[in-house]
C-alpha cells in the first residue's frame, strides 16, 4: 500500500469495500498444505466484464431511486402548483424549494441515464 500512498489500514478497508461491492475478487493461495488462512497469500484481481455489469446495475438502481424520489417530491408540489396564484409566502417558498428539488432530481436522472448507454456502446467497440 506504500506505493499507493495509503496506509495499510485504509488500503485494506478500501480493498474489502471493493470486494463487498464485487468490483474486486480475491483468491486464497495456500503457502502450505494445511490450508490455514494465516499461512496463505491473497491474490486480488479485477474482471472487467463483471465491473461493467456491476456499474450498469448500480446506475440502473440509482436511476430507479431517483425516479421514485422524484415521484414522492412531485406529489408534495402538485397541490401547491394547482393553486399557485393564491399561495401564502410560506407556501410560495415551499413551492420554489419543491421545484428546485425536482430540477436537481431530473438533472441527476438525465446524467445517470447516459451510463448504461456508454457501457453498451463500449461493448460494441471491443
Amino acid at each position: 500500500f506504500d506505493i499507493c500512498m495509503v496506509s495499510k489500514v485504509d488500503g485494506r478497508e478500501i480493498l474489502h469495500a471493493m470486494v463487498r461491492q464485487s468490483f474486486v475478487q480475491w483468491q486464497q493461495v495456500a503457502r502450505s498444505s494445511d490450508g490455514a488462512i494465516a499461512n496463505s497469500f491473497w491474490l486480488y484481481y479485477v474482471d472487467p466484464k463483471r465491473v461493467e455489469t456491476i456499474m450498469e446495475e448500480n446506475a440502473l438502481q440509482a436511476i430507479l431511486n431517483l425516479r421514485v424520489r422524484f415521484r414522492a417530491e412531485n406529489a408534495l408540489v402538485v397541490p401547491l402548483e394547482t393553486r399557485a396564484n393564491s399561495l401564502t409566502a410560506k407556501e410560495r417558498a415551499a413551492l420554489r424549494a419543491g421545484r428546485r428539488i425536482e430540477d436537481i432530481l431530473e438533472r441527476s436522472f438525465l446524467i445517470l441515464d447516459c451510463v448504461p448507454l456508454v457501457l453498451r456502446t463500449g461493448d460494441r467497440k471491443s
